[in-house]
């Protein structure tokens, strides 16, 4: 029988825009996938996702692609997304756990389709909390977490960054954190334009043949290193 890998993203993992990375990784690494993304979510979200899956799937890799640091998951009374059926792929609930996720832009619009009011934040929101130094330490917070739970169960997980560059995330206080976990050095985005892979137009995501050069050529020569 195949293993299973758990690969969690953000919608750079989603199928919305053709097979992605997770389809072409498990195959070639010969393993059932379990996808986990969390298309417009940040990383903090992953984090109860993981923490799931891995307690009720027989799972014996996980690989996490890191999405934009400026995306602040906070809790959310109540959300109900009827786009996202399937369970660890919607954005915003997890079981019981419903959150949002504010990005730098379009909050206000975002708040006036969920709750029917308009709103005024995002003037406030972006430059000072999005923004903010805290962000980039609950990257770090987000990434100790995540091994940690994958450490207790005894799962090997590898982590990469579709948006900024590994080296660049980790903060001096935070050196203990790279020397404890399994990365993939650089990041996706600059792969793809150092390669110059054209995404979709008028979109910023990119289609099954790009996802595909990219597992091939980069992300799994890089992690069949650390495994």
């Amino acid at each position: 029988m195949k293993s299973n890998i758990l690969c969690v993203g953000c919608s750079h993992s989603h199928t919305g825009w053709g097979k992605s990375w997770p389809d072409f990784l498990s195959t070639s690494l010969n393993k059932n996938l379990i996808r986990a993304s969390s298309p417009g979510a940040g990383n903090s979200f992953f984090i109860e996702k993981i923490n799931h899956a891995i307690q009720h799937n027989d799972i014996d890799l996980v690989v996490v692609q890191l999405t934009e640091p400026s995306r602040v998951v906070t809790g959310f009374s109540f959300y109900e997304n009827k786009n996202y059926p399937d369970f660890y792929n919607d954005p915003n609930k997890i079981n019981d756990l419903a959150c949002y996720t504010w990005n730098v832009c379009d909050n206000e619009k975002n708040f006036r389709s969920m709750l029917n009011k308009n709103t005024s934040i995002d003037h406030i929101w972006i430059p000072n909390v999005s923004l903010s130094k805290w962000t980039a330490y609950k990257v770090m917070q987000d990434i100790a977490l995540i091994q940690y739970i994958c450490f207790k169960f005894n799962i090997p997980v590898v982590f990469w960054s579709w948006f900024v560059p590994m080296e660049e995330l980790f903060l001096p206080m935070y050196d203990w954190v790279k020397e404890n976990i399994k990365y993939v050095p650089g990041c996706g985005q600059n792969w793809l334009n150092q390669n110059k892979v054209p995404c979709i137009p008028n979109d910023g995501h990119y289609n099954t043949e790009a996802h595909n050069s990219l597992v091939k050529n980069w992300l799994l020569p890089e992690i069949e290193k650390l495994i």
